[in-house]
């Protein structure tokens, strides 16, 4: 028993040392590091996952504040065309005169902002027109209509952001403006024959005076025009007016009651003064022609107010057909 015993010891130690596994140096890599260098790999694989998510969650961010930035521009926009909106709409229920007001003083921008008014106010019986400049570019005049019972001029630096009302610069509803001097002397005139002259280069209303505009003439390089007065002066209806001191010389023609209308022709010098009258139920024609230069000899070089001259041009009567 005990020798049977013995030889199945000695059998199990040979098989044991038959099947020895060599040892972990041989591969240079311990069984446990296996596992651990496997951990790495995906490690680095999530560490590249989450840069990517990064990036992209970076990009979201990015869109979002652009998005956010559009919608406060969008509001800003829609919170000041609201505020214009609400203006046009005072505009066209207050007879007051409106504010006007530009962002950037820029002449380009100024008119572009007028016109836009306009534009709106066009619907209505109130509006804004501009006064057309040739030679002047720093400045833009323009004038309110509808507002009241008066039509006001403004006068609006480009430099500035808001223009400026030029005090006593105001015509009537049914009144008109037109041009003496361009850029220089703008005649504003109502329908009861008062005019106002604008001295453009102080924006201020260099003075007042009666006539009738439609009969009106400048002379050129001078503060002087020629006037008919209305049938109130029918006994002195012609006078050379200075708008820069205010005086006046009469033109006083022989049988001066029966003219009522003059004529220029700049292309002879001429000024032809004409009327009609009615004597012993005929009704006759009258003419008296002068020399421009003749007049302004007489009356502008020299003008007077308490000793008017008169012409030495006599009507001549002609029986009107």
């Amino acid at each position: 028993m005990k020798k049977t015993i013995l030889i199945l010891i000695i059998t199990l130690v040979a098989s044991v040392g038959c099947t020895k596994i060599p040892a972990s140096e041989e591969t240079g890599i311990k069984p446990g590091e296996y596992e651990g260098q496997q951990n790495a790999e995906e490690l680095k694989s999530e560490n590249e996952q989450l840069k990517t998510e990064l990036e992209q969650t970076k990009d979201q961010l990015k869109k979002l504040e652009e998005d956010f930035s559009s919608i406060n521009n969008n509001n800003d926009l829609a919170t000041k065309k609201l505020t214009e909106a609400e203006s046009i709409i005072m505009m066209f229920q207050d007879n007051k005169l409106p504010k006007f007001t530009v962002e950037k003083a820029d002449k380009n921008a100024i008119v572009s902002y007028l016109n836009e008014k306009s534009n709106f106010l066009s619907k209505s019986y109130k509006k804004i027109e501009m006064i057309p400049l040739v030679s002047i570019e720093n400045k833009i005049i323009f004038y309110t209509a509808g507002y009241g019972d008066q039509n006001q001029v403004f006068s609006w630096d480009t430099a500035k952001t808001e223009p400026a009302l030029i005090d006593g610069a105001v015509f009537n509803i049914k009144g008109n403006w037109k041009w003496l001097l361009q850029d220089k002397y703008l005649l504003l005139s109502s329908s009861d024959n008062t005019n106002k002259i604008l001295d453009i280069s102080t924006m201020k209303v260099s003075n007042v005076f009666k006539g009738m505009d439609q009969n009106m003439y400048y002379f050129n390089g001078t503060t002087n025009v020629l006037i008919k007065r209305d049938a109130a002066n029918s006994e002195s209806p012609f006078v050379v007016y200075d708008f820069a001191t205010g005086s006046q010389s009469e033109i006083l023609l022989d049988n001066k009651s029966k003219f009522n209308d003059f004529i220029i022709d700049e292309t002879i010098n001429k000024i032809k003064f004409t009327g009609k009258y009615e004597e012993n139920g005929a009704v006759y024609s009258v003419e008296a022609v002068m020399n421009l230069d003749s007049i302004k000899d007489k009356y502008i070089t020299a003008p007077s107010s308490t000793q008017p001259s008169t012409t030495s041009a006599a009507p001549a009567p002609v029986a009107a057909p």
